[in-house]
């Protein structure tokens, strides 16, 4: 669910881009561009991995391709690129997405951490009293 609206999200920034000046066409478009394929890409391929680290790892990868777009969109929108309303279907899906990708991290990690104690072995609970030594 989190990829598809990901991708739902990269379409619209490529959408926006477009309405870019000429001149940003190799600069801020691109950049906007690239940071929002990269959130849908790093989950995928966090995804594909067999390791649940990795996938928590690619997962904050995307978070942090998404606050790069986000700034990216409010640096457009600053200068006069892209009028506010016309963004705000985009920023209202990259808040979405970041709801989502933080979830599933803590999800990840609260089962990985469960996984690992249970993995562990005992802890001796016996100690021994340092003034006798």
């Amino acid at each position: 669910m989190v990829w598809q609206r990901a991708m739902t999200l990269t379409r619209e920034v490529y959408e926006l881009a477009r309405r870019l000046p000429v001149e940003e066409r190799f600069a801020l478009a691109s950049q906007m561009r690239r940071a929002a394929v990269s959130v849908p890409a790093n989950i995928a391929e966090g995804h594909a991995s067999a390791y649940g680290r990795t996938f928590v790892r690619h997962l904050s990868i995307a978070h942090a391709s998404l606050m790069e777009l986000e700034c990216h969109l409010s640096i457009a929108i600053d200068v006069g690129y892209l009028d506010p309303g016309d963004a705000a279907t985009a920023r209202a899906a990259s808040d979405e997405v970041s709801r989502m990708l933080r979830a599933m991290r803590r999800t990840l990690r609260d089962g990985l951490a469960r996984r690992s104690t249970l993995d562990a072995p005992p802890q001796h609970t016996a100690r021994r009293n340092r003034s006798q030594s």
